[in-house]
């Protein structure tokens, strides 16, 4: 028995190596195989993360296309807008030349010779617009046109030195008559809204779009050939819309009595100027009437 044992010893060894063997190759193969699935998860998610990034890539190509076709209706509106208002101004220009060659009609010039005068020398159109001064013009209509508009440093600078004062409680308008002043052709707006007064650029360009709206919607109510500066202070936000339409009604409603009262003082100022020269003249010449007498005394 015993010899046996000892006999099948080797046999069990032989065995026990197989399995052991068998059981080193199966774990081999489960590691194996968990690599091969690690490296098939790692692929899967740089395909998933290339995925993700040419999506990515394609909205944002997307929003650049969508932005530059907004921008470019934009540019496109922005364009028939003007070429609208291009078409109104010369309309009226238009109407104003008919208007100015049936007056020259009536008054013994022939519509030809008028024609001729604005056309080149052989008869042509010249191309070039006249540089006689414009028609006064009315500003019907809710439109704020570009002729409506202060826009020079030279305009703001005439209307400071030459204009008068009005104090409202939310703003303050100068104004200056235009009815001699060749660059105007009717009642002109400008509007200043300082930085100091008002901090914020959204609440400055609301302001200016409510004197704006004001002005373009109440035409009948503003005086003829005037122009004119708002002044904005810091309390117009505070007194809203209806706050800056008073203001400005109430200087339209006095601005004729205003300008009446400041041509009497002016005109009282020119007669005591004249007073006082024909006062000295006198004087002079009784100077003289004395003089000539104390020397025909003395002789």
């Amino acid at each position: 028995m015993r010899v046996a044992r000892a006999l099948a010893r080797p046999s069990l060894t032989a065995a026990t190596r197989a399995r052991d063997a068998l059981r080193l190759t199966r774990a081999n193969a489960t590691i194996a195989r968990d690599a091969r699935q690690r490296a098939a998860n790692v692929r899967q998610g740089f395909a998933a993360n290339g995925a993700n990034a040419s999506a990515a890539k394609g909205t944002n190509e997307w929003n650049a296309r969508e932005r530059t076709a907004s921008g470019a209706r934009a540019r496109r509106a922005r364009s028939a807008r003007d070429g609208a208002l291009a078409d109104v101004e010369r309309s009226l220009d238009d109407d104003d030349e008919n208007e100015r060659e049936n007056e020259m009609t009536t008054d013994g010039t022939s519509s030809s010779d008028a024609r001729g005068r604005s056309k080149g020398n052989w008869g042509e159109e010249s191309g070039r617009k006249s540089r006689a001064v414009s028609a006064k013009t009315s500003i019907e209509g809710e439109v704020f046109r570009p002729r409506e508009r202060l826009k020079t440093n030279a305009d703001f600078d005439r209307v400071k030195r030459e204009g008068r004062t009005f104090n409202g409680a939310h703003v303050r308008v100068r104004a200056a008559d235009n009815a001699q002043y060749e660059p105007a052709t009717c009642t002109r707006l400008g509007v200043v809204v300082p930085k100091k007064q008002v901090r914020r650029a959204v609440d400055r360009n609301l302001l200016k779009r409510r004197i704006r709206h004001v002005f373009r919607t109440n035409k009948d109510r503003w005086p003829p050939d005037v122009d004119m500066i708002v002044f904005v202070n810091g309390t117009a936000l505070e007194g809203g819309f209806e706050g800056v339409r008073d203001d400005l009604f109430a200087w339209a409603d006095g601005y004729a009595s205003r300008a009446t009262q400041a041509a009497h003082a002016k005109e009282r100022k020119a007669q005591k100027r004249a007073r006082g020269m024909i006062g000295g003249d006198i004087g002079e010449k009784r100077d003289v009437v004395s003089a000539n007498v104390a020397n025909g005394e003395k002789s």
